[in-house]
């Protein structure tokens, strides 16, 4: 699965967050925001990629995840393309007669090539990394498109006739365009998230060119993202976009003269997806969500809206079949054991204990939440959000006898049942802070039993219902309590650091069995604990949630899954040590209206985002107004793509990291291409046939392992010949991990040659060992120009796995021995591991432990108490940029490389009830000073970049600069006077201790 980000704005991850939704909270009533509905005289809106045919009669688009064309003043639009896939980023090739697009109806993202008057398109690429057209060669007859074929983003040129992948560029580069057949390359470069809104800093996309046999070269400096390079037709002016002021225009670069003209000035976040009509006269792009045009040469000329009309026999609402085994939000078991009720797809569906085909129980627009079995097991309660105001309900199994039971302004949620079936005790804010409450499970007046100031919740009662336990952040934080069913008799029972909550009895009445939450900087992780009533002490069952014990105590059923996936429901012994639990398998199939699921899913991330967001001021933007505009965009819309992008864009004008929606959309199967481990160009032989010459080989990559050398040739793959139009990747569909035989000479007219057999690894296999081998690198690179003096260890992500790879290869005797530390955070996503680094760092040596067999043992067993240099880079994410914060803050270390980028927030992920993952920011870092890390990243105390041509030297000039910092270090601490230590009197003999012969003395 992948990712394009630059153009989709949704990460299309295969897993999906099983998290808690977070909590509602109801809020004072503010007056609504004003927002213009959009009016059906402007056509569709969400029109994206417009494409100008060369005679400037014709534009081509996509929309509803489909390819269009219409005239270029805007009218009745004709639908090229009618798949289930989702078509998208047109582009017309340079003689009118086809249009490129990109695709994934073949399971990833290809480029397809079709005639401009619709017909059978015809596939390009076939490798299962994403490909997207960016131009064309000056003679028309080749494609530059962007790929992750060597899993960095790079620029290839194809023929339009077919063929292989040429590479182009070897530094990263996107969205390229050249003025001749790709020897010159205008392109973008920068790891920004394209969806986050006035960004500056070190992670802002920059313009290259690059020019054959020379380094690319950063053009044109500027604070902020520059984007879109597209050529003039004779290839002597350079046009891009700029993000002025939180707007995108559009400038216009003389090559000969180097004079930059910025050509728009029209504000409310700028044009996008531009296109140039021949004559250089007109750009049409997309504008405020609609395609425009504008007169270049018309000194005050005016954008000009393009309607799209659409006159075809409607479809009417898309309906869908979706069928789930997993994506559980939450779950309960009744008394009896038999029947499980969960919540999924924002429905209650029951489902027998040992798992099967599941029964929908509720089915109208309004999702539902945590559903609870009544004792008799006739009943389910739960809680909805009808109207905009949050209250119970219960509802029999049998879908029958709907009541409401409580119908306060303010939110009730989170209930249980009395262990009779008469009562409910839940959570209610109506007395203007979160308590417990109690209310006939008939509805009626409810009664308070509790009122700290701090928040109460979950609460649940014991078997015999004499007492409820409840969560409680009175403490200071989120504990568990326990009090007598009458209110009386409040108190902590057990608690730590982290997150306690929604607890529930052991069928004795002995054990509680709760949710613990620890929330990271980037990431958050539950597990289902036990204690028992007294709090002497816990057992850790699962990693999960939702944790209830079954009818004979023997076990606890929860709804297990990890931060990116899973939600599926398991039966674990208890209480026991940490362990697996058995998965209890359900299907779940259900027929809705997508536009339907999408609003209500829509709804869902806009409320929990709203509440959630670390900034209550939403960093200066008006949210209620941005949560109007989008979903009237989202009632539009065609597609899920669609959908996750307007998510995505809502967020992304809060200008915030670690935001956004993440989904699966890709309906076709998937597939996998093996990769060699070599870099190949294509070269055409014998006029109809194709060889691929090896440029590189990967140290322990497959063709490594098969003695294939640098300068071989490959001529067939498989035993199938290579034609001159086969795309090469077509014939590696499939092969990871399976032996295949090619045939491969030493020279380019195969004499002598000679078959391999070789096992094509996969794309995670290769950043592997890519990373495997970089870090080797770095490390004989760090003891060759230090003597030994000076370790490396770099660090790879902010995880325990990464922590405990760190603690072992500080301890080990090589890093030791050295008297300095490059740690290396480069290139590392982040998580949550800063502040046990900074302990590790800082400890001191105090003591040592001594054996009569002579060996010794320091304490503490693990620290550094030498010079250290921290390494960091704008690809230094998150806690990545923390715990250099932390180590310049604290006088730790020299800091060393370029600016980190700034992107540090706590968040919390939740699933919607389409199973789409929503992530919120809800807590920033700020510094002593009351400065917020985020979009302020970490400063080198000494800045070094690596430019394209250090990267295609193979230097780093920045671990250079480490080490020699390093050396520094240790020649200063030579020369700086060391304190003499006073000189203790010696013990008379072995095993005597100056305080004993003292004693001996006055004795």
């Amino acid at each position: 699965m992948k990712a394009l980000s630059f153009f989709v704005l949704a990460c299309l991850a295969s897993g999906l967050a099983a998290q808690r939704t977070a909590r509602p909270t109801e809020q004072p009533a503010k007056p609504a925001a004003k927002v213009a509905p959009l009016r059906a005289a402007d056509g569709a809106p969400g029109a994206r990629f417009p494409s100008v045919s060369p005679d400037g009669q014709t534009l081509v688009f996509s929309l509803h995840g489909d390819i269009w064309s219409m005239p270029t003043t805007g009218g009745r639009a004709t639908r090229l393309t009618l798949n289930e896939a989702f078509d998208m980023r047109p582009l017309v090739t340079p003689d009118g007669k086809s249009v490129v697009f990109t695709s994934d109806r073949s399971g990833s993202y290809d480029i397809w090539i079709m005639p401009i008057d619709g017909g059978p398109p015809r596939r390009l690429t076939f490798h299962a990394a994403p490909e997207v057209a960016c131009g064309f060669t000056a003679d028309g007859k080749s494609l530059i498109l962007q790929s992750a074929l060597s899993t960095d983003w790079e620029l290839y040129r194809l023929s339009l006739d077919g063929g292989t992948e040429v590479r182009l560029t070897r530094t990263g580069a996107r969205d390229g365009a050249t003025p001749d057949d790709g020897s010159t390359l205008y392109y973008i470069d920068g790891p920004s998230d394209s969806k986050v809104q006035e960004y500056k800093g070190s992670a802002n996309d920059r313009l290259f060119r690059q020019l054959t046999g020379a380094a690319p070269e950063h053009l044109h400096v500027f604070d902020g993202n520059t984007r879109e390079p597209r050529l003039s037709k004779d290839g002597k002016r350079l046009y891009f976009t700029r993000e002025v002021e939180g707007s995108f225009e559009l400038f216009a670069w003389d090559v000969g003269t180097e004079q930059v003209r910025q050509l728009t000035r029209l504000g409310q976040d700028g044009l996008s997806n531009f296109s140039l009509s021949a004559d250089e006269g007109t750009v049409y792009f997309v504008w405020k969500f609609y395609l425009h045009s504008l007169d270049l040469k018309a000194a005050d000329a005016k954008p000009k809206l393009l309607p799209i009309v659409i006159r075809e026999d409607a479809a009417g609402p898309r309906r869908v079949e979706r069928t789930f085994t997993s994506g559980v939000a939450s779950a309960d078991i009744s008394a009896d054991g038999k029947t499980i009720a969960f919540e999924l797809n924002g429905q209650i569906w029951l489902l027998g204990a040992d798992g099967g085909q599941a029964r929908q129980l509720t089915s109208d627009a309004d999702r539902k939440q945590m559903p609870r079995i009544s004792p008799n097991g006739r009943e389910i309660a739960y809680f909805a959000e009808v109207k905009g105001n949050t209250d119970i309900f219960v509802v029999g199994t049998d879908g029958k006898g709907l009541r409401q039971i409580t119908n306060d302004p303010a939110l009730d949620a989170f209930m249980s049942w009395s262990p009779d079936g008469s009562k409910l005790v839940f959570t209610s804010e109506r007395s203007g802070n979160r308590d417990i409450w109690i209310v006939s499970a008939q509805g009626g007046a409810a009664t308070q039993l509790t009122n700290a100031p701090q928040s109460d919740d979950d609460a649940c009662f014991s078997p015999d219902g004499s007492q409820i336990a409840f969560d409680s952040a009175r403490g200071g934080n989120t504990d568990i309590w326990i009090m007598s069913a009458d209110g009386s008799n409040q108190r902590r029972v057990y608690g730590s650091t982290e997150i306690e909550e929604v607890p529930s009895f052991s069928p004795d009445g002995r054990l509680i069995v709760f949710n613990r939450i620890v929330r990271g900087q980037t990431s958050i992780e539950t597990s289902v604990v036990v204690t028992d009533i007294m709090g002497s002490g816990e057992v850790t069952v699962a990693q999960g949630q939702y944790g209830k014990f079954s009818a004979d105590g023997r076990n606890i059923f929860y709804v297990g899954g990890t931060a990116r996936g899973g939600g599926q429901l398991y039966l674990a012994p208890a209480p026991v040590a940490i362990n697996a639990g058995r998965q209890i398998p359900f299907i779940a199939s259900i027929e809705i209206s997508e536009k339907e699921e999408m609003l209500r899913a829509f709804d869902e991330a806009a409320q929990a985002y709203g509440q959630g967001f670390y900034d209550p001021k939403f960093h200066g933007k008006d949210w209620d107004a941005l949560v109007q505009q989008y979903r009237q965009l989202v009632d539009s819309c065609g597609t899920r793509e669609e959908y996750l992008y307007y998510l995505n864009r809502m967020v992304g004008e809060l200008s915030a990291s670690h935001s956004g929606a993440f989904a699966s959309t890709i309906r076709a199967r998937q597939f996998n291409t093996g990769l060699l481990g070599m870099s190949i160009t294509p070269e055409v032989f014998r006029d109809t046939r194709q060889r691929l010459r090896v440029d590189e080989v990967d140290a322990q990559g497959p063709a490594d392992k098969a003695w294939i050398r640098k300068g071989d040739f490959i001529f067939r793959i498989n035993g199938k010949m290579i034609a001159a139009k086969d795309n090469a990747y077509a014939l590696l569909e499939g092969t990871t991990g399976v032996e295949i035989a090619l045939v491969v000479a030493d020279n380019p007219e195969g004499e002598n040659p000679r078959e391999v057999k070789i096992t094509p690894e996969s794309g995670q296999q290769k950043q592997q060992r890519d990373y495997q081998q970089w870090v080797l690198k770095n490390r004989s690179v760090t003891t060759r120009i230090s003597s030994n003096q000076v370790a490396y260890i770099h660090i790879a992500g902010m995880m325990p796995p990464n922590l405990q790879q760190f603690q072992n290869e500080l301890a080990t005797p090589q890093v030791q021995a050295c008297k300095a530390l490059v740690i290396d955070v480069r290139d590392n996503g982040g998580g949550n591991i800063h502040q046990q680094l900074i302990d590790i760092l800082s400890r001191k040596p105090y003591a040592e432990i001594r054996m009569r067999t002579g060996q010794k043992v320091g304490q503490p067993t693990l620290y550094w108490d030498r010079p250290i240099v921290v390494l960091i880079n704008e690809r230094s994410y998150s806690d990545a940029e923390v715990f250099p914060h932390a180590m310049k803050t604290l006088g730790m270390a020299t800091i060393v490389g370029t600016q980190t980028p700034g992107a540090v927030i706590g968040t919390f992920d939740i699933r919607l009830s389409d199973g789409t993952n929503w992530r919120i920011p809800m807590s920033g870092f700020f510094n002593k000073d009351g400065s917020n890390q985020e979009r302020n990243g970490c400063k080198p105390d000494i800045a070094v970049d690596i430019t394209p041509a250090d990267r295609i030297a193979g230097k780093d000039p920045q671990l250079e600069k480490a080490v020699e910092v390093a050396l520094q270090k240790i020649k200063d601490a030579k020369a700086k006077p060391q304190p003499k230590p006073e000189q203790p009197t010696g013990p008379t003999k072995e095993g005597d201790f100056e305080g004993e012969r003292d004693d001996a003395k006055k004795s």
